[in-house]
């Protein structure tokens, strides 16, 4: 009986050390693309998306539990523009500039068995999953004119978001890895453009992009 006992000490203490060893930290550095979709930006064509697309440059930090899961913390910056001469209201004349801060926790899952450990493996899809908050700061031309029933939300306004995305990693070394994916991130506010429009619907506002990602892996 005590060999039994014994021997199953044993078994578990080789599972849980082989539990551990597949687990790691990464930190990732992305920079990349950021276009907006809210009131403004109603036409979808591909010509407005690159005209009025800016910067996203961010930095993740993940703690991997096994080779396919992990979880982190994610802070980024970007900038957004829409312009009504772009899409379907030139008259109206309206157009914004708004620089956003964001911090999120999220969940990261691979297709495939990848990390420190399994350096065959050399590229995955994954999905990630975010939450967290987004400070908004908008700015308007000098000689903009708002409608008379338009409510104007100054300074820096702030707001919940869920992001979701895929991409795909390919490693670099044993330590490093290189990563494309694309993220949309929708918040639960409609001042993204720090204005409101009294005899418009009210929508959520979203903003994403794709970005490049460079990380390195470590125990």
């Amino acid at each position: 009986m005590r060999h039994y006992i014994l021997t199953l000490l044993v078994l578990a203490s080789i599972t849980a050390f082989g539990q551990r060893a597949l687990r790691y930290q990464e930190l990732n550095f992305a920079i990349g693309s950021m276009n907006y979709n809210g009131e403004i930006s109603t036409s979808s064509d591909p010509s407005t998306l690159l005209r009025e697309m800016r910067v996203y440059a961010g930095i993740d930090y993940n703690y991997y539990l096994s080779s396919k899961f992990g979880l982190g913390a994610t802070v980024g910056y970007g900038r957004v523009t829409a312009d009504d001469l772009n899409h379907d209201s030139p008259e109206r004349g309206l157009s914004f500039n708004s620089d956003l801060v964001q911090i999120d926790g999220q969940m990261i899952y691979h297709f495939r068995r990848f990390g420190r450990q399994f350096i065959t493996t050399r590229s995955t899809i994954y999905l990630k999953g975010a939450a967290g908050v987004t400070w908004i700061h908008t700015n308007y031309p000098d000689d903009i004119v708002f409608p008379s029933n338009t409510t104007i939300y100054p300074g820096t306004n702030s707001s919940f978001n869920l992001g979701a995305g895929a991409g795909v990693k390919w490693r670099v070394t044993r330590y490093s890895t290189f990563s494309v994916e694309l993220m949309g991130h929708f918040l639960y506010s409609d001042l993204m453009e720090g204005f409101k429009i009294g005899n418009e619907e009210s929508s959520a506002d979203a903003y994403g992009g794709i970005r490049i990602g460079y990380s390195i892996l470590f125990l």
